[in-house]
């Protein structure tokens, strides 16, 4: 915000730019995760709800790795415990701030807002200590990755 600030004189320009993805107001949690719910219908419009499968999973499964990291055998120490807070706030944003346009998902690009969550990949890491189990995620996660690489490429995240 303060780079903002001095180079274009407004410390809000990104929320300027929200704007021209319909992100316009903030409302309440649970206004978008019904909405999303709704729009699970497969039967009358799979690829939206195959959508907003995916955004409500990540976000979910985001939302506990979270709090893994809060409690459980795999919670942080007290001095990264502001990591958890920082990689929150994204999620919280994209929570409180869903897509406007009722033609779209409310939580499109949900994704990106949790590859921005980077303390979930620290968690993730402490529950990997079998090697075994870490070479499966990497054997399972590079072609994920190379995969939704492509597709981003291929500008199908683009509306």
């Amino acid at each position: 915000m303060a780079y903002q600030w001095v180079r274009y004189d407004n410390p809000f320009m990104f929320s300027e730019a929200q704007k021209a993805w319909g992100r316009e107001s903030i409302v309440m949690p649970w206004r978008p995760l019904i909405d999303s719910l709704r729009e699970l219908n497969f039967i009358s419009n799979t690829e939206r709800a195959v959508i907003n499968t995916v955004d409500l999973g990540l976000l979910a499964v985001a939302l506990a790795l979270l709090v893994l990291g809060l409690v459980g055998p795999w919670k942080l120490r007290r001095d990264q415990l502001f990591l958890i807070v920082a990689g929150a706030l994204p999620l919280l944003i994209a929570i409180l701030q869903p897509i406007g346009d009722p033609s779209g998902p409310p939580w499109q690009s949900m994704n990106r807002y949790v590859l921005s969550c980077f303390p979930i990949f620290l968690i993730m890491a402490k529950m990997t200590r079998h090697p075994l189990l870490e070479r499966l995620i990497v054997f399972v996660g590079l072609p994920l990755q190379a995969g939704l690489l492509i597709i981003y490429l291929g500008g199908q995240w683009v509306g």
